[in-house]
């Protein structure tokens, strides 16, 4: 009688926690998703900023045409505005691309508004699953999150 109240306890035991898993998991992706939104839309706009204004020196030291120091937290860029759309837009997608791998997640979508370089991603992120993967409910763990982001 004992053996049979402890393997029933056991198997409640077992089920409750799967269950709380099943359920929990889509919530734990959904936060990861979203912080690899912003990171992917990051890259991107990131890429855009080192583009069209890339780096001429850095914190600590002197430039060339001047024998002014430059301060400690900031970098003298000159901007090129002359990079074609197209060019920097693929640029974008690419690093928006390589930091979605990174992050294990598939890149859905991504725009780049053209006047002011704002970067739009959409991203996807499967949750982990035992059970629901084999119910016609297996797209419930699919997880999509979008982030923005502009060049700074």
């Amino acid at each position: 009688m004992i053996l049979w109240r402890t393997i029933g306890g056991l198997l409640l035991l077992a089920i409750a926690g799967l269950a709380l898993f099943e359920v929990l998991s889509p919530t734990v992706t959904n936060q990861q998703a979203r912080d690899a939104a912003r990171a992917v839309a990051a890259a991107a706009a990131n890429r855009i900023f080192d583009e069209a204004c890339p780096k001429v020196a850095t914190p600590g030291t002197t430039t060339a045409a001047s024998t002014t120091t430059i301060p400690p937290g900031s970098v003298k860029r000159i901007c090129n505005t002359s990079s074609s759309f197209p060019t920097i837009s693929q640029d974008a997608r690419a690093a928006a691309e390589k930091q979605a791998a990174e992050q294990h997640v598939r890149l859905l979508s991504f725009s780049l508004d053209q006047p002011t370089p704002v970067v739009h991603v959409t991203i996807s992120k499967q949750a982990r699953s035992i059970i629901v993967v084999h119910t016609p409910w297996r797209h419930y763990d699919d997880v999509n999150a979008s982030a923005v982001a502009s060049p700074s």
